[in-house]
């Protein structure tokens, strides 16, 4: 087995594979083991950066408010149907109707 860096277009590793047999692509550096310390860090002529260099998400607070608010909303709108399929001993085919009529899926 061998393992790789994957890199994106800066050149920073986004992910480690491990896999069966020898890659050649530019973006995808052999590395010793599955060592999680590769992630974020930059390969440039040959070497590793010492520091990393972690995404910053852009998304705006609110927007990422607004998300967790409407998941909350959706958990319990699952669990309101999921206690009227038990209440009423529905099948699956019934639970799947109630939810959708709950607008969840």
């Amino acid at each position: 087995m061998k393992f790789y860096a994957t890199l994106n277009e800066n050149k920073i590793c986004t992910g480690i594979s491990q896999l069966s047999g020898e890659v050649i692509q530019d973006d995808m550096i052999e590395i010793t083991s599955a060592d999680a310390s590769y992630m974020w860090k930059k390969y440039e002529n040959g070497k590793w950066s010492v520091g990393t260099f972690e995404p910053i998400s852009t998304a705006p607070v609110e927007e990422f408010e607004t998300l967790k608010a409407d998941n909350i909303i959706l958990k319990q709108k699952i669990y309101d149907a999921e206690q009227v399929a038990n209440n009423n001993s529905l099948d699956y085919q019934k639970l799947l109707e109630t939810l959708i009529e709950s607008e969840v899926i």
